[in-house]
């Protein structure tokens, strides 16, 4: 089985959280709300714990082997920011979500 579990901000105290589960076994409908329980009661924990952390008091961040991807990427993406591609927030704040090409 393959999850893709995906995290976007919307602010400084929510997110968005998007799954997807691919099975390779138990293929029959009849597991799919097993497996998507199953998934939920994980993302509930998982719930839980973050919204006990309090980010404010950790003098560093604590970072474990799993955490290289998300490292690097971070790492990554400052590079472009520092180039220039970055936008800032509040240059986002007024907008209203359709896609604008002004060409």
């Amino acid at each position: 089985m393959i999850t893709f579990v995906n995290t976007v901000p919307i602010d400084e105290h929510r997110a968005i959280i998007r799954l997807c589960i691919i099975r390779n076994f138990a293929l029959s409908k009849l597991f799919d709300n097993y497996t998507r329980n199953n998934m939920y009661k994980i993302l509930s924990e998982d719930k839980v714990m973050i919204e006990q952390l309090k980010p404010e008091q950790l003098m560093t961040e604590v970072s474990l082997q799993a955490d290289l991807p998300q490292i690097a990427f971070r790492k990554l993406r400052q590079e472009w920011i520092d180039m220039g591609y970055g936008v800032q927030p509040e240059q986002l704040s007024d907008h209203s979500g359709s896609l604008r090409l002004d060409m």
